[in-house]
């Protein structure tokens, strides 16, 4: 094996056929679990922002009531700052560089999925700390509820965009 292609495996799990011309198969599926993995954090965290969106819209239609709103909200964020941590935690162990596994398809949707779950994430992350500067006075409740029907938009779209990516990825093979 090439000192490149050493490295290559050691960084990023992805072997190389005997010629050197490209990856194997297996390191292709050791590159899709790895990816796999993280998308299964990315649904932990997203799962609860869903959640979160997802109380607001009924409260809004009349089908749940506020009390019953603040009890779903309370729940959502049980846990997301650290499930949101773990997620972007789990980010760091990936090659960002996956030329050499282009034509596995997917490893290629994996890493789509990732790409969508990151900034929605961070939507979510952004929602908590006002809420967070809102309860310390930071912000005013009127900052607070502009940002928030900015965001829950903004999540929505978010959401249903990672959940096609989502889709996609558990149907491709390599």
């Amino acid at each position: 094996m090439r000192p490149a292609a050493a490295h290559d495996q050691a960084q990023h799990g992805v072997g190389e056929d005997a010629a050197g011309a490209g990856p194997t198969l297996a390191g292709c599926q050791q590159l899709v679990t790895q990816r796999a993995q993280v998308v299964l954090f990315a649904d932990t965290t997203l799962d609860q922002w869903r959640l979160h969106i997802k109380a607001m819209n009924q409260l809004l239609a009349g089908e749940i009531t506020a009390e019953e709103a603040t009890e779903f909200w309370t729940e959502s964020e049980r846990g997301a700052k650290r499930n949101i941590s773990h997620f972007r935690h789990s980010i760091h162990g990936l090659s960002n560089d996956d030329c050499r596994v282009q034509d596995c398809r997917a490893a290629r949707a994996f890493h789509d999925a990732i790409a969508v779950a990151r900034p929605t994430a961070r939507t979510w992350l952004q929602h908590m700390r006002d809420m967070d500067a809102l309860m310390a006075g930071k912000i005013t409740l009127e900052q607070a509820a502009e940002s928030w029907t900015q965001l829950r938009k903004m999540g929505e779209r978010q959401l249903a965009r990672y959940d096609r990516e989502n889709r996609q990825a558990l149907r491709a093979r390599c």
